[in-house]
């Protein structure tokens, strides 16, 4: 994830938007479930796989100098949407 936002951030122009739309458990990997199911199957075919969460995509991309707007639900159950911009 640190490598995508770095790589989004250097493309973007002042104000440009990013967005992240994936499979993301909540913050506290309680679910919901699909999404969990996901990250499990992702585990098995890549080890190395991260665990997506809210809190997880907004420090990434925070940590790139990214402004994060929200975390929002895109698909209930299944798929969150984080949109975040580069500063003008």
């Amino acid at each position: 994830m640190a490598v995508l936002a770095q790589r989004a951030f250097a493309a973007l122009p002042p104000g440009g938007l990013v967005l992240v739309h994936d499979f993301k458990v909540d913050d506290g990997h309680q679910g919901p479930p699909f999404a969990a199911w996901y990250l499990l199957n992702s585990i098995v075919d890549n080890p190395n796989a991260v665990c997506l969460t809210p809190g997880y995509v907004e420090g990434a991309l925070r940590q790139v100098g990214l402004d994060v707007d929200r975390t929002e639900i895109m698909l209930p159950e299944i798929t969150m949407l984080t949109r975040a911009t580069k500063p003008a």
